[in-house]
């Protein structure tokens, strides 16, 4: 990140300062990496109760249109030809050489649509190599759309055994029932609202397994009530 470039602020960014969280550079990102109640206290009550992650910094690139399937398939090492609408992957992103460029999760959210999230510290070079191949296969006829919706969408993280109410309370107050992931992990709901902007919630996630959520509405305003 060159010198003197402002930090990104997740839209959760006015709730971490009014809980007096330390905030730190991450990524070009301004994240919390502690609050005060501490970190031992914090990984506990996660695992007993549970807590809400801002992953909003992730990067988000949504892939649509009829090659979108060829696209994803091409950048990741997995085999998602035959990922199901409603689920999700983990997956590898590789170079030509062979190498890796990151890790990343994978949600087929419509037959012709694709959400792939990456770290935030590899978006940019992510995006660049997605973008290349992209290019580079438009020649030979592939129609499809690529587009970073990081800092146009929000990504929260709602992980341990007692969230399970408050994700499923907060979809119903909004008026997204039908986005409950019914299923097991890995299931993924997906629609669009009034304006055609996508939401999805899935039941993914790393901390406070096996029950986790993550929740991208186009709009932290949208998911109120967590």
């Amino acid at each position: 990140m060159p010198k003197g470039t402002a930090l990104k602020r997740t839209p959760l960014h006015p709730s971490h300062l009014a809980e007096k969280a330390k905030m730190v550079a991450f990524a070009g990102w301004e994240m919390p990496v502690s609050y005060p109640p501490g970190i031992t206290n914090e990984h506990l009550w996660t695992r007993s109760r549970g807590s809400l992650f801002d992953a909003s910094h992730m990067g988000r690139f949504l892939v649509q249109g009829p090659c979108a399937q060829d696209l994803v398939q091409e950048a990741l090492t997995n085999d998602m030809t035959h990922l199901p609408v409603g689920t999700a992957r983990y997956g590898l992103l590789a170079h030509p050489g062979g190498g890796t460029l990151d890790d990343a999760f994978l949600y087929r959210v419509e037959e012709q649509a694709y959400l792939l999230v990456v770290n935030a510290s590899n978006a940019e070079k992510d995006w660049s190599h997605l973008t290349r191949v992209l290019a580079d296969r438009r020649a030979g006829g592939w129609r499809c759309s690529l587009e970073d919706i990081t800092e146009s969408t929000s990504m929260i993280a709602v992980q341990g055994p007692e969230t399970e109410p408050a994700v499923r309370g907060a979809l119903r107050k909004n008026g997204l029932e039908l986005l409950w992931p019914e299923g097991p992990r890995n299931t993924v709901r997906a629609g669009r609202d009034a304006e055609g902007r996508l939401h999805v919630v899935a039941r993914t996630g790393y901390t406070g397994e096996p029950l986790a959520f993550e929740v991208t509405p186009a709009s932290l305003g949208a998911i109120a009530g967590v």
